[in-house]
């Protein structure tokens, strides 16, 4: 061999990443991620993604880094036997499908940690401000009568006060008003923090209820149609006044909610009660009693801004159509549900994080910044935008 010429070097064998084929498997299923759309992410093949979960191959540490970031879980955790047990943080009120923990979604979990941190800063805040206790949270029982609730919350609410509009959204926005006049933050959304593309599903909830006697927090899941979360938002409302914390039904389940002895089901009909009071109901049907009973729904859906299906429960239950009609009638709106498109991207910008975040939380967090009680790094994370966001929604809100 010439002594210009160098041995060749021996192959190079990158590290292999020696994680657990049991916690691939749990991150997979806790992220509700399958072997394709794995494989699709990391840019290799169903047969690969399967020899990982068989233990037959190990994937290169760049790799596994990929599944950690795709199914949101720490590095690390791919190296234990088992995923460490993920219990949610609130109790879970829901009837139909999604009542089992582990197939509460990723999203879900993290914007209910997130509402979570909103909540636990904002009590501490007050109370070491000592601002007084909310004079709404545990006003009422949840064995006490639907009247009984209902009129307490109407009141607390004066709800009387809040003139209907033609438009389902105004009549949400001067809801929502009032009812943070009581203390109570409402947070709508439809995305998880500050990022749109990860979407809530209004198929796995309509909005959840944090209670508190400093700082109660409502969350709507603003993917939902205007009507459905104006009957959300009562809904949450009864739950607080109940003092109770948990996430309400998924969409669709309004019916098996009300047919049951669940708190769900007492809620729904406090709500419906608030939004659809009798004595108002009966007139109104008096007024279309000349028109179907398609049309005759469509009129007064719109005369409450509450979807159709609440005002055919509520017509059964006072005994004004049959049963018949009202099997022929669900079944029909079944097949074509209220549609309230709801738009997911435009409009001002700012306007928007005050709205996620509730105005009233998110005044709270910009006062507190600017009176330094409160780092701007940490007020950002509050309100999930950058640090140079706060100073300007500070410029525009205040």
């Amino acid at each position: 061999m010439s002594k210009t010429q160098t041995k060749p070097a021996p192959p190079r064998y990158a590290a292999k990443a020696q994680i657990e084929p049991t916690a691939l498997r749990q991150a997979m299923d806790r992220a509700q991620v399958d072997e394709a759309v794995l494989a699709k992410y990391i840019g290799t093949s169903h047969n690969v993604i399967n020899s990982w979960l068989e233990g037959a191959k190990k994937p290169s540490f760049r790799q596994a880094r990929m599944v950690a970031n795709r199914t949101r879980i720490p590095f690390g955790f791919l190296f234990l036997e088992n995923l460490p047990k993920d219990d949610l943080p609130i109790p879970d009120f829901r009837v139909v499908s999604g009542s089992d923990d582990e197939r509460i979604s990723l999203d879900l979990r993290e914007v209910i940690q997130s509402t979570l941190r909103k909540q636990s800063w904002l009590s501490g805040y007050l109370e070491s401000e000592e601002a007084g206790e909310s004079d709404f949270i545990g006003k009422g029982r949840i064995d006490d009568s639907v009247d009984v609730l209902a009129e307490g919350i109407s009141s607390a609410l004066n709800i009387s006060s809040v003139t209907r509009t033609n438009e389902p959204a105004d009549y949400l926005r001067s809801l929502v008003q009032q009812v943070e006049q009581t203390g109570v933050n409402v947070l709508r959304s439809g995305i998880v923090g500050d990022n749109n593309y990860r979407a809530l599903d209004v198929n796995e909830f309509r909005g959840f209820a944090l209670s508190d006697q400093y700082a109660p927090f409502v969350f709507i899941n603003s993917k939902d149609s205007k009507r459905a979360q104006i009957f959300t938002l009562i809904h949450e409302l009864c739950h607080l006044w109940c003092d109770q914390t948990g996430i309400s039904s998924s969409s669709g389940s309004i019916v098996d909610a009300l047919r049951s002895n669940s708190d769900e089901a007492k809620c729904n009909q406090v709500a419906a009660e608030i939004l659809v009071p009798r004595v108002d109901l009966m007139h109104q049907w008096s007024k279309n009693t000349d028109t179907n009973l398609d049309a005759s729904l469509e009129n007064i859906s719109k005369y409450f801004q509450v979807s159709r299906l609440v005002i055919l429960i509520r017509l059964r239950e006072h005994r004004l159509i049959s049963q018949q009609d009202f099997r022929k009638a669900y079944g029909d709106i079944s097949l074509s549900p209220d549609r309230n498109p709801v738009r997911t991207k435009g409009g001002d910008y700012h306007t928007n994080i005050a709205i996620r975040n509730g105005r009233k939380f998110t005044e709270t967090v910009l006062n507190a910044t600017l009176n330094q009680h409160l780092l701007l790094r940490d007020a950002a994370d509050l309100l999930s935008i950058s640090p140079a966001q706060v100073v300007k929604l500070s410029e525009r809100l205040l």
